[in-house]
């Protein structure tokens, strides 16, 4: 199992386009050396909190 985490996806898109992906996945193995197919999950992970700020203006 294979996990990257990019901060945009537009990131992600650029890698794939990149002659660094290419040169990387030029040599694939045989598919027989593996037991499934490849599977690409794309997940967007978001986050929020509910600080009560106070008068200051400052989690502190």
């Amino acid at each position: 199992e294979v996990k990257t985490w990019w901060r945009t996806l537009a990131d992600f898109e650029r890698w794939v386009a990149s002659d660094d992906f290419k040169a990387a996945h030029r040599d694939r193995p045989p598919k027989e050396m593996f037991r499934g197919s490849n599977v690409l999950e794309i997940h967007e992970v978001m986050t929020s909190t509910d600080l009560d700020l106070g008068e200051g203006g400052s989690a502190d």
